[in-house]
């Protein structure tokens, strides 16, 4: 039973996070706030780099990135602001691959990687 109510605060979490939608540039830091990245990788036109916001200010925030699509050889690497515990820069580099990352105010901790 407790493992329900965690899911359904998780889920109820991400039902009116916004969506933050990508598709210039070569870098950008996200906010302290639950959301959903959308990368349009079509339209990068070069390696991106997407900065986590503060592992203590995130505390209990939920972030899903995902590439929705891609051309050409490009990546988009997911770094912290070395202040997570453990943390290890992730890569994206396919369309559809994603990410589902949880702060628990020390740690950036991967829910699940989904890949192609």
């Amino acid at each position: 039973m407790a493992l329900r109510g965690i899911q359904d605060g998780l889920f109820e979490t991400l039902r009116d996070a916004p969506e933050v939608r990508i598709s210039t540039g070569t870098a950008s830091t996200l906010k302290a706030v639950s959301q959903v990245v959308a990368l349009a990788h079509a339209t990068i036109a070069a390696n991106y780099t997407l900065t986590l916001p503060s592992v203590s200010d995130a505390k209990g925030c939920m972030v899903i990135i995902r590439m929705d699509t891609r051309d050409g050889s490009y990546s988009v690497t997911v770094q912290d602001q070395d202040d997570s515990r453990g943390w290890s820069d992730r890569s994206l580099n396919a369309a559809d691959e994603s990410t589902i990352l949880i702060s628990d105010g020390e740690k950036w901790h991967k829910l699940t990687d989904v890949g192609v």
